[in-house]
């Protein structure tokens, strides 16, 4: 396509006008890459973005070719573009005789922020990554500048959109609420999109396709089980837990939702429990000095109401106590001290190829 500088200069306004983010204040790329309507990918090519129209039809003249001239182009009653280009440009012009290469480098300047948004997009969205495709850990979620979150969930919502269509402010505010409450919740987006979040994860995904499922823990265990310290353990539904004792290095290791490091002390005889809740079970989480009513602690911790009974509760073996929930939260009690030299660790883990 024959974009020049002056078309770049009028984009920019055109979209700041509107509204646009950072993306929109680059103008447009060189190079831009889009679906049509019929699911194809196909590259859009503007070569002449740093060429002005006064060179392109100097360089036609050379050549003998007479470049066209569209009409529509003088109508700036009706389009919008042609008031930028015969009302507002000239106006600007003469403040700065330079404003259209001061317009181009100011989108320039605006490419080059929003690559590096891009590179922090492209390591939020591996950094949060769980199975299947295109779930992710709501908790790191959470904890990303609004820019960077905006941007991901836009780049996420383009993955599975029927259409080049995009998401407004309006749209990006609300998920961003939605993700920091941590609730259960879905929200339809344009393109036939459905976003849908709970206590642990975010997705989203095309509304005719099949959903994901992505409940973190396995069906309901029916009786109580013992774990070999070190072991692993089947959990039935593709889920595994396993249990191994290791040097730990300087200072406290950071643990993902999907594993826990403990106090080695906690177990007797090489042999953990792993059980579902009861309805007498209390629990002593990390950060409290006392015990709560399992059943408050999960209501309030904001997990899903089909889940509660689901969850493979690590347990020891002479009074049951719990030590761990796993993708929620370990006990106090149960915690890992500096003290120690060798750390329980506790991972529950799931095999995507298995439903």
């Amino acid at each position: 396509m024959a974009h020049t500088v002056e078309d770049q200069a009028e984009t920019i306004l055109l979209r700041i006008a509107r509204g646009a983010g950072l993306r929109g204040a680059g103008g447009m790329r060189v190079v831009r890459r889009i679906r049509t309507p019929t699911n194809r990918e196909v590259n859009i090519v503007r070569p002449m973005l740093s060429t002005t129209h006064q060179e392109a039809v100097t360089f036609l003249n050379a050549l003998k070719i007479t470049a066209r001239h569209d009409g529509s182009n003088d109508d700036w009653e009706r389009y919008a573009r042609n008031r930028i280009r015969h009302r507002i440009i000239p106006e600007l012009q003469a403040l700065n005789p330079d404003a259209i290469n001061a317009i181009d480098r100011f989108a320039s300047i605006m490419k080059s922020h929003s690559d590096l948004v891009n590179v922090l997009v492209r390591d939020a969205m591996s950094e949060s990554a769980t199975e299947p495709t295109n779930v992710y850990l709501r908790s790191h979620f959470a904890q990303l500048h609004p820019i960077v979150a905006a941007a991901t969930l836009s780049k996420m919502h383009r993955a599975v959109a029927n259409t080049n269509t995009q998401l407004d402010e309006a749209h990006l505010t609300k998920l961003i609420d939605m993700i920091a409450s941590g609730k259960s919740s879905n929200y339809d987006l344009p393109g036939g999109v459905s976003f849908k979040s709970d206590h642990m994860h975010i997705r989203m995904e095309n509304a005719n396709s099949v959903p994901s499922d992505v409940i973190p823990y396995p069906q309901p265990l029916g009786r109580t089980t013992e774990l070999a310290v070190p072991g692993e353990l089947d959990l039935g539904s593709g889920f595994t837990v396993t249990a191994s004792l290791r040097p730990r290095g300087a200072g406290i290791p950071t643990a993902s939702p999907d594993e826990a490091w403990l106090n080695p002390k906690i177990v007797v005889n090489k042999r953990l429990e792993i059980r579902n809740r009861r309805p007498s079970d209390r629990f002593n989480p990390l950060g409290m000095n006392q015990d709560v009513d399992l059943s408050d602690f999960l209501i309030k911790a904001k997990v899903a109401a089909s889940w509660r009974d689901r969850i493979p509760l690590v347990t020891l073996t002479e009074n049951g106590r719990i030590a761990w929930l796993p993708g929620i939260r370990p006990a106090e009690w149960a915690k890992l001290l500096p003290t120690h030299q060798i750390a329980l660790h506790l991972k529950i883990e799931r095999d995507p190829q298995i439903n």
